[in-house]
């Protein structure tokens, strides 16, 4: 446990500060810019990451999964620039597409032909794009566990965003259009850092066994990748489609307000899979694992609490007040982030196995769930409906990857406790909501 803790706090530091920007970008979105231009933001943050990672190509699993099966640096060198070569030409294929569609699509999206709207969806391609190259050359710093150089690059990838933004909300000319050229530019000067951090890599060297290699283990995880996506970002598109933008910016400040438990969730996340296999191959997981599952959803569990009640006064505290009907539902959301986290667990038994199909399975059902409530329910009960939909659909990811891990490698996990945790839990998140 205390090597885990260690590890996770590594990677805090850049978890946090990522999380932080988007924590502290919220109230200056909000309050400078109107709800149906923070609608449009949001429906267009969800295409900016669809692309982000249409561009990755699954390349950073490939990556993980071979970088360190290679005995030799100059194959690592190989592996690595392979696969970044590729990433790159597939960024600027995606690019050139939008720049010629991007404007149709933007239209689509945000039900808006005007010609401000209509660039905002090509500017949200291209920052995909080159975030997309940025994240597979931060993959590459963890697989030679420079901690520091990718805390480094993602607080570059934050911060100056940050106080860019912040400085033009205080001279009143922000807008959204601004907000977009600031991603583009900072993003394109984190890729040259990120380039330069990886110079011991990244060789002009392309090898084609090694494109084979990367593509068998990336092309089955893309539908995983997709479904992922649908699962945690498709209900932004369909209440801007059904209920307009105006609705998507009340959703989706309650949903960015029940991230904020990922600032300490994520690091966990991002440490306990390399730890947790290299427990499993020596056989501790009967110890360890249940103690560990135990000691997430306490400390989830409690901070889902935490936020059902507290959400209310930090509405009051960042928002206008047209945000504040949506305070009720983050206890609900925040139980919905717990429930991806314990997901987490599950997925180790898949990794450990060699069976990651068995995660695409699961994201297919908490995808499919989750897709049909959102458009049976947002016609007839609104952003509640999208709230629910989140709900049933990471229930039903989570039930279902632990059904398949249990049939695979059975854990003695403490189901009636974890269950009376989760039940407890979801009581106290819903009485907002019960409540009125």
């Amino acid at each position: 446990m205390k090597n885990l803790l260690n590890q996770s706090m590594v990677y805090a530091i850049g978890f946090i500060v990522s999380r932080l920007q988007v924590f502290l970008l919220l109230p200056i979105l909000v309050v400078k810019l109107s709800p149906s231009d923070y609608g449009a933001y949001e429906t267009l943050s969800s295409l900016l990451i669809l692309v982000n990672t249409l561009t990755v190509f699954n390349f950073d699993s490939g990556l993980s999964s071979l970088f360190q099966q290679q005995k030799l640096p100059h194959e690592k060198q190989e592996l690595a620039s392979t696969g970044f070569f590729f990433v790159l030409g597939w960024a600027i294929l995606i690019g050139l597409v939008g720049y010629f569609y991007g404007a149709e699509l933007g239209v689509f999206l945000l039900k808006d032909s005007s010609l401000n709207y209509k660039t905002l969806a090509q500017k949200s391609i291209f920052v995909g794009c080159i975030q997309g190259v940025s994240f597979y050359l931060n993959v590459c710093l963890r697989q030679k566990f420079q901690a520091i150089k990718y805390n480094i690059l993602v607080t570059v990838q934050t911060l100056p965003t940050l106080l860019f933004i912040f400085f033009y909300s205080r001279f009143q000319m922000l807008s959204l259009q601004l907000i977009f050229n600031i991603l583009i530019a900072v993003n394109f000067f984190a890729l040259a850092l990120a380039i330069c951090l990886n110079l011991d890599l990244l060789k002009m060297r392309f090898i084609k066994h090694f494109l084979r290699s990367l593509l068998a283990v990336a092309l089955p995880l893309l539908p995983f990748s997709f479904f992922a996506w649908g699962i945690s970002l498709f209900d932004r598109i369909v209440i801007s489609q059904l209920l307009g933008l105006d609705q998507v910016a009340i959703y989706s400040f309650a949903n960015r307000i029940s991230t904020i438990g990922s600032a300490l969730q994520g690091p966990f996340q991002i440490a306990w899979p390399p730890y947790a296999l290299k427990k499993m191959s020596k056989g501790f997981e009967h110890k360890m694992f249940p103690k560990v599952l135990i000691y997430v959803l306490t400390a989830g569990g409690l901070f889902v609490v935490l936020m059902s009640f507290l959400s209310p006064y930090i509405y009051h505290l960042l928002a206008p007040e047209n945000y504040f009907p949506s305070a009720k539902f983050v206890g609900i959301l925040s139980f919905c982030t717990l429930l991806n986290t314990l997901y987490y667990f599950p997925i180790i038994t898949f990794l450990h196995h060699k069976k990651t199909w068995a995660s695409t399975i699961s994201f297919f059902i908490g995808a499919i769930i989750n897709v049909e409530l959102n458009l049976i329910l947002i016609p007839k009960i609104g952003i509640a409906g999208s709230v629910y939909a989140n709900l049933a659909g990471y229930s039903g990811l989570l039930i279902s990857s632990f059904y398949m891990s249990q049939k695979m490698q059975r854990i003695q996990y403490p189901f009636h406790k974890v269950i009376g945790l989760l039940l407890g839990t979801l009581f106290l998140a819903f009485l907002p909501i019960l409540l009125g």
